[in-house]
């Protein structure tokens, strides 16, 4: 994003600047109208996917269902947020989910779990390591949509299945 011109932009996508400016008021509100709906999308997911669940292989899969969807239905968005915002106001889109994910680790893992294990450095960590290995496995999505979402299950049924099975 830091480097990317209108000008430049208008000449990859094979029109002209004042084209692009008939649409959008600037690079910023491009880059808004493009990944606010993929960023507003994760945060919903995030906030109600299988909130109260318990985390067996049947919720676990069906949670790696509804990332791997929102995932593919926002792939381009996706990794925009995730690699090539820097210098915007999503540059900071990767902490955002990251502590959507932390709330519900916080709400709904840690309490599970014996008490001297509840710290707030604990469910930091988890969201992290959750969100890392996702965010690996879509950077490195090959097209095999099915194996994604194995992969995906398999990984968060190891995450989260210890926890409140």
């Amino acid at each position: 994003y830091r480097r990317a011109s209108m000008r430049a932009i208008a000449e990859r996508a094979g029109i002209t600047p004042g084209n692009i400016y008939a649409y959008f008021l600037g690079k910023e509100n491009l880059l808004d109208q493009v990944v606010s709906p993929t960023m507003e999308a994760l945060g919903r997911m995030i906030r109600e996917a299988s909130r109260g669940a318990q985390m067996n292989e049947p919720s676990v899969k069906e949670l790696a269902d509804r990332v791997t969807e929102v995932f593919l239905s926002n792939r381009t968005q996706f990794l925009i947020l995730m690699n090539g915002a820097e210098g915007s106001r999503y540059e900071n889109a990767r902490q955002q989910i990251t502590a959507f994910v932390t709330e519900r680790v916080e709400e709904e893992m840690l309490p599970k779990l014996p008490a001297g294990m509840r710290g707030n450095l604990l469910a930091e960590t988890l969201s992290q390591s959750i969100l890392s290995g996702i965010f690996y496995l879509f950077e490195h999505y090959d097209g095999d949509e099915e194996t994604l979402r194995r992969t995906l299950g398999d990984f968060l049924l190891l995450v989260l299945g210890g926890v409140g099975a």
